[in-house]
């Protein structure tokens, strides 16, 4: 493939989210429905509603924070591996991110439909300073993502990192651990996981995207998933 000179090198990108810890200050109640007579049974479906939508906050970018934030340059065994155990942490963590990755390609897995949104909105809710990365469907030359690339931009396409690892024949290894389960390990304090884990999809992301033609010097040591 060709690069664009005005994007000197690659940095392939992941990172591990967690929801805020008042996430639930910003989730408006959801309405129980029409035939929902009791009002035990009303307020219970609210919470139970509110509760779901906490869950999920880890996958909204308003809604979530920066537990880890991994990235490894082209030619370079060594991840940055950068664990955000607070709000200090986090800001700090995307500070040295984008002084680093300035005029980088970045190359992630669903980074277009997840990790450079939170990227983004992170910053600016911390007053980080961010460069304009276009992330619009169809004008996004500065991001490539290997999730929309491989699923042929179609959502009924689409598997996921590991699918692909093993489809490819890429070396890496199951650590049982997934992406769901990264709010519980944080909670838990349990951050070596938590950053072995970030890791491991760096590299292996690093790999699919070597293997597709987008990273250049990638030895092929087993990453874990």
């Amino acid at each position: 493939m060709g690069y664009d000179n005005k994007y000197s090198g690659a940095v392939v990108v992941d990172l591990e989210t967690a929801p805020l810890s008042d996430a639930a200050d910003y989730i408006e109640s959801v309405a129980a429905p029409s035939n929902y007579k009791d009002p035990v049974k009303i307020a219970a479906y609210a919470k139970e509603k509110q509760a779901e939508t906490v869950d999920r906050a880890s996958l909204d970018p308003d809604l979530c924070r920066i537990v880890c934030l991994g990235y490894q340059f082209e030619h370079m065994e060594v991840v940055h591996v950068i664990p955000a155990e607070n709000e200090l942490h986090e800001q700090n963590a995307l500070t040295l991110f984008w002084r680093e990755v300035a005029s980088k390609r970045l190359i992630g897995f669903n980074i277009l439909g997840f990790d450079a949104l939170v990227l983004l909105r992170r910053s600016l809710y911390l007053n980080v300073k961010a460069p304009r990365l276009q992330v619009d469907r169809f004008k996004h030359p500065q991001i490539i993502d290997l999730m929309d690339e491989l699923s042929f931009g179609r959502q009924e396409r689409r598997h996921g990192l590991k699918f692909y690892a093993k489809r490819f024949g890429l070396k890496v290894v199951e650590d049982g651990i997934s992406g769901a389960q990264i709010p519980s390990l944080v909670a838990a304090g349990e951050w070596g996981q938590v950053a072995a884990h970030c890791e491991a999809d760096v590299r292996a992301t690093g790999l699919l995207a070597a293997r597709l033609g987008h990273f250049r010097g990638v030895s092929e040591p087993a990453g874990v998933l």
